[in-house]
């Protein structure tokens, strides 16, 4: 999959006013907040979105697969995702609103699933939801020194989740713009994982990530989107496999 299904959304917990000793770090925290925030702004009004539809590439050690998104965050959530592997074999994995289901990649056998589990799992891929994403996983933030990347002077946040997972991410202090962030491994001596954004495209009033690269030691994968339209999908798009459709009462 996509590196950024790591993204997973998690909920918010109730938190105490911090006493007078923390002044400090709570303004850093919302100095860190606004970077966090700016870079979701910086995508544009994502939320207002209702359908995508992105399709691409990923090249990896593995070879080259496809990859075509569905989503449409109308009543009810639906969203499909089918890669063809390097091997020529197919995986889809989807959510409707009523069911869901996973189909390949050893046969055609539909297992189902849970629609949302689908859904958070999978949210992360989409390019307009990436930066929501990576927000919610990541709740405590610290500012870093300004350093430059690629040439470009960065805000640097340092950022942990709720299982206390740290990474460092650097964001365009020009655009807001996520460049790169560094995951660490929890495994002694094991290399951090680096996703790096490396290009962007307008899409009606959005910007949108469009190539990213993720690298773990030597293992490098570059998933590129070749086509993001945010036109509507007609429903007949999301329509599970016959296997798991509902019949149809003819006296409805």
């Amino acid at each position: 999959r996509c590196v950024a299904c790591c993204m997973l959304a998690t909920a918010m917990g109730a938190h105490a006013d911090p006493p007078a000793d923390s002044v400090e770090a709570a303004s850093s925290e919302r100095s860190a907040s606004q970077v966090m925030q700016r870079a979701v702004d910086a995508v544009g009004p994502a939320s207002s979105v209702k359908f995508v539809r992105a399709e691409g590439t990923i090249e990896g050690p593995d070879g080259r697969s496809t990859i075509e998104l569905l989503s449409s965050t109308a009543k009810p959530t639906r969203l499909i995702i089918r890669q063809r592997l390097p091997d020529g074999r197919q995986l889809e994995t989807g959510c409707n609103g009523d069911v869901a289901w996973m189909r390949g990649p050893r046969d055609d056998t539909v297992q189902p699933l849970e629609c949302s589990a689908v859904i958070a799992t999978s949210a992360g891929l989409l390019p307009t939801r990436m930066m929501f994403a990576l927000a919610d996983r990541f709740p405590i933030r610290r500012m870093g020194p300004r350093e430059m990347r690629d040439s470009k002077a960065c805000e640097r946040l340092e950022l942990e989740d709720r299982d206390g997972a740290q990474a460092s991410a650097w964001f365009d202090a020009a655009s807001g713009r996520l460049l790169e962030i560094r995951t660490q491994d929890r495994k002694p001596g094991a290399p951090p994982s680096i996703l790096r954004i490396e290009a962007w495209t307008t899409v009606g009033q959005l910007t949108l990530p469009t190539t990213i690269s993720a690298r773990k030691g030597d293992a490098v994968t570059r998933s590129t989107f070749t086509r993001i339209s945010v036109d509507p999908i007609p429903d007949a798009d999301f329509a599970p496999p016959k296997e798991l459709a509902k019949p149809v009462d003819p006296g409805a």
